[in-house]
């Protein structure tokens, strides 16, 4: 039987189908510039919290958490999933699970996994790809530089009966999570930048060992989807100057083949640069994860 999971699997939250779509809150009025300059640098640490989500098409007190995961917590339709931040401003965000509040059981432990059709990403997550400290409060902004969401400071949402404490306890910045959002590495000097646009386009692995059903497709609308060879992926990416990547996973099957090893992990690419016509890829550490063509 077909299994499903997380890319980044290691906050072991699993689910039940949503019982409920969000309600609509009052539209959020775009902002046509980002409230502070692009150029000027961010601390992605500066977003992890407890934040009330406003914005347009999202249930009216939800609550989107950042910690070592993203969550977003409504009254009965709650979320789970992933982010990446950058000091250039960049952010992405995606889920992959959901649970069911209003179901009215009393677990144990976490939800059992479910197929996470239910847990789509809201509008305003999936048009985020980049943040500004607002005050006390934080911006999610679009590419053009447009308000998709206002995060005001908030406490905890109420208790659940079906996930546990930990989960939707104010996140903590320990060791872990500040390594985890430190700046990534320098490209190495010999690769040329790649720019955004370079990178739109389907890609396969030059490794002679890779299974010839790997690929990553990367959309203009800052989607991408792939595959190990055996098992379909998808996320979001985005780049915000010469050289600089983010990306971020969705859900994937879990099916071995062949040559799955060879994968390129894409959603740990932080640096993309050309040797030659080669696409390189490059982790927060500067390790080449992956070199492709066209």
């Amino acid at each position: 039987m077909t299994r499903w999971r997380s890319a980044v699997a290691t906050i072991g939250v699993l689910a039940v189908a949503a019982c409920a779509a969000p309600s609509s809150a009052p539209p959020v009025a775009p902002s046509p510039r980002p409230t502070i300059a692009l150029g000027k640098q961010q601390q992605p640490r500066d977003l992890v919290g407890l934040w009330r989500v406003v914005a347009t098409g999202e249930e009216a007190g939800a609550i989107l958490r950042l910690g070592s995961d993203l969550s977003i917590w409504r009254r009965c339709a709650d979320v789970f999933g992933g982010w990446r931040a950058d000091t250039a401003g960049g952010f992405l965000g995606d889920t992959y699970v959901s649970s069911n509040e209003c179901a009215g059981a009393i677990a144990s432990g976490d939800p059992r996994l479910h197929v996470p059709g239910a847990a789509a990403a809201p509008g305003w997550l999936l048009r985020a790809t980049a943040y500004r400290v607002d005050g006390a409060g934080r911006l999610l902004l679009d590419e053009h530089g447009g308000t998709v969401a206002r995060l005001i400071p908030s406490g905890e949402p109420s208790p659940r009966h079906v996930v546990g404490h930990k989960r939707y306890a104010k996140p903590v910045l320990d060791a872990a999570l500040q390594q985890a959002l430190a700046p990534a590495a320098a490209l190495p000097a010999k690769l040329r930048p790649a720019t955004a646009d370079e990178l739109v386009g389907t890609w396969k692995s030059t490794d002679a060992g890779a299974n010839p059903r790997q690929f990553v497709t990367l959309m203009a609308d800052r989607s991408w989807r792939g595959s190990d060879g055996c098992n379909g992926q998808r996320g979001r990416w985005t780049a915000n100057g010469p050289g600089a990547l983010l990306a971020v996973s969705g859900f994937s099957t879990v099916i071995g083949c062949s040559g799955q090893d060879k994968a390129v992990q894409f959603a740990l690419a932080r640096g993309a640069g050309f040797d030659g016509t080669t696409l390189v890829l490059t982790d927060a550490g500067g390790k080449v994860i992956g070199r492709l063509r066209h």
